[in-house]
């Protein structure tokens, strides 16, 4: 695997985290997000790796638009969607069948998806939300 295709899992647990939250901000850990991320790969994928993945991630999400971030709390990350990310997430994807938003595809989380999908879901999630 490659940095893209950690960022793309990373994005699609932050968004699901987003979703579930909005408007209130969604709060987490690099950590926790690194470890649902890691549950994708082989034992031996270093979680500080990923940690520093999430947090490059976040910080891309919030300079191209998509993510508000509110700082460092005392849990962890704070962010939320701007009216960008969000008008985003209601575009209906090409790369999965039927009528399913990327909200809905957010909302299910990583579980619900392949490292494959997820990147067909991330390219063309960006490519239409810019």
């Amino acid at each position: 695997m490659n940095n893209s295709d950690y960022f793309n899992l990373v994005v699609i647990d932050i968004f699901h985290r987003c979703s579930m939250s909005f408007p209130i901000d969604a709060d987490f850990t690099a950590s926790e997000v690194a470890e649902v991320v890691s549950g994708f790969f082989e034992p031996d994928v270093d979680n500080s790796d990923l940690v520093e993945i999430v947090w490059s991630s976040v910080g891309w999400l919030v300079r191209e638009g998509f993510l508000t971030d509110r700082g460092i709390t005392d849990t962890g990350i704070a962010v939320t969607f701007t009216n960008k990310g969000l008008n985003a997430t209601n575009n209906v994807p090409s790369s999965i069948s039927g009528k399913t938003s990327f909200k809905e595809v957010f909302v299910s989380g990583l579980s619900s998806i392949s490292t494959g999908t997820a990147s067909s879901i991330i390219a063309e999630f960006f490519k239409n939300g810019s």
